[in-house]
């Protein structure tokens, strides 16, 4: 979201949107959802108006795409559907740990030597299939 929520009336929901599945803030941590900046910390995955914490460890890419596609597909195709989905991958995520992505995804790229860009070439790879 990024547009504030610093008071409810900023908030996704508040602002017109029938729905709202993503996080506040500029940055969460793609399998726990945490964000963590300077010193403000706390799970920062909301649906609607309410804190999710029953995906940690699902990996964000994957669940963003799954909600979406799962709107797509249940929505009355008889009405105009506008739908705003802004992925975290390729972006930071926490500062402790900047991008994440699968292992088995990252182990594609054993040719790259430096783990930080092996790593990102893991996140696009998880991206670049649902997009």
């Amino acid at each position: 979201w990024h547009l504030g929520n610093h008071k409810k009336e900023y908030t996704p929901i508040q602002r017109g949107f029938d729905s709202f599945f993503g996080y506040y803030n500029g940055l969460i941590d793609y399998y726990d959802y945490t964000f963590l900046v300077k010193e403000l910390y706390g799970i920062d995955l909301q649906n609607g108006t309410e804190v999710v914490r029953d995906v940690r460890g699902q990996y964000a890419t994957d669940l963003f795409t799954e909600k979406a596609k799962n709107i797509i597909e249940n929505h009355d195709t008889t009405k105009p559907l506008f739908l705003y989905l802004s992925h975290l991958a390729v972006h930071s995520g926490n500062s402790y740990m900047y991008v994440q992505a699968p292992p088995e995804l990252v182990n594609r790229f054993k040719y790259i030597k430096n783990e930080s860009r092996r790593t990102f070439a893991g996140v696009v790879a998880a991206l670049n299939p649902k997009v």
